[in-house]
């Protein structure tokens, strides 16, 4: 009887540029959407590895297929998506702050940097 946890998928080279193309499409989306809800960052892409390498395991095998690397980036976008709905239901940004806390924070940072600004003269 197999068991999940006797795989380790593998992913095989010519699935690389696959994961690395898919990356860099969504860092450029990140770029040109000047929007907080996508935050795209070398993490991301490992969390894509390791969601398709356990997606090759639930399927019992030790090789990573294209199907799992999709079904990876996938699942990321949809929790991604629900994160994002869920801040702009409460009103909040991706630091857990509502937009009068936003505030607050942006009041102390101009005074901080006024101190330095005149205490550098």
């Amino acid at each position: 009887m197999s068991r999940a946890k006797d795989f380790f998928p593998i992913i095989p080279g010519h699935l690389h540029n696959y994961i690395v193309e898919n990356y860099v499409e969504k860092r450029k989306l990140q770029i040109s959407d000047s929007q907080d809800s996508m935050y795209i960052t070398p993490r991301t892409l490992l969390g894509i590895i390791r969601t398709a390498q356990a997606h090759a395991k639930c399927r019992f095998s030790n090789v990573v297929e294209q199907e799992d690397i999709d079904e990876a980036i996938r699942l990321i976008d949809a929790c991604r998506e629900s994160f994002n709905e869920t801040l702009e239901k409460e009103k909040k940004n991706i630091f857990g702050h509502d937009r009068s806390q936003q505030q607050v924070i942006s009041d102390i940072f101009k005074v901080l940097k006024d101190v330095c600004t005149n205490s550098a003269n």
